[in-house]
């Protein structure tokens, strides 16, 4: 019986090396939400996948389910978010550092269009333009509140619920957000000691 292949854009948050030339890849999905598949033979020099599936970009993913994992069958690439970022290392460590946060508390494979679009926006933001130190203090926070909010573990909202309207990053937000900065740093440690993750 033939698997159902699965379309979906994806941003590859991480990856590690199993054994010779495969690959374990942790990808944010557009449609199917965090998930972990296996690429075999990407490291061959001849693979026509080891392109798309660099860590930190955007990919049209082509994805079969086995019985126990995912399994990569294509990979168009969109984007490369490190490629923008990798000569500002302010940018670059903030953009891992949710990334972390991320992988922390995504429990599990579940449909987070919001999730997606909010990384998706963030390295978008990241990598076009110029940013104080003040807004991307800002982003950082609704970054962290905003991943908080769609993953149920935000307790207390009312006054940050304007960031949670969109997903963009402009620099009304951050520079609001970073007014809010204190009170924001509270509310997003309280979650997290609340999620036990």
């Amino acid at each position: 019986m033939p698997h159902h292949i699965h379309h979906t854009n994806g941003i590859i948050l991480h990856s590690f090396n199993i054994g010779e030339s495969h690959r374990v890849i942790e990808v944010l999905t557009e449609k199917l939400g965090f998930i972990r598949a296996n690429v075999r033979s990407v490291r061959n020099e001849r693979s026509k996948l080891r392109y798309g599936l660099e860590n930190l970009s955007e990919t049209t993913l082509s994805l079969v389910r086995g019985r126990e994992v995912w399994r990569v069958t294509g990979a168009l690439p969109r984007q490369n978010f490190y490629h923008s970022l990798k000569d500002d290392f302010e940018k670059l460590t903030l953009l891992l550092r949710i990334i972390t946060l991320v992988r922390r508390l995504v429990q599990g494979e579940e449909k987070n269009k919001y999730l997606y679009l909010v990384i998706r926006e963030l390295c978008i933001a990241l990598s076009g333009g110029e940013h104080t130190e003040e807004e991307l203090e800002g982003i950082e926070c609704v970054a962290a509140l905003r991943i908080l909010h769609s993953l149920g573990y935000l307790k207390h909202e009312s006054v940050f619920v304007r960031f949670f309207d969109d997903t963009t990053f402009s620099k009304e937000v951050a520079q609001d957000a970073y007014k809010k900065k204190k009170k924001a740093i509270l509310e997003i440690n309280n979650s997290l000691a609340a999620s036990h993750l």
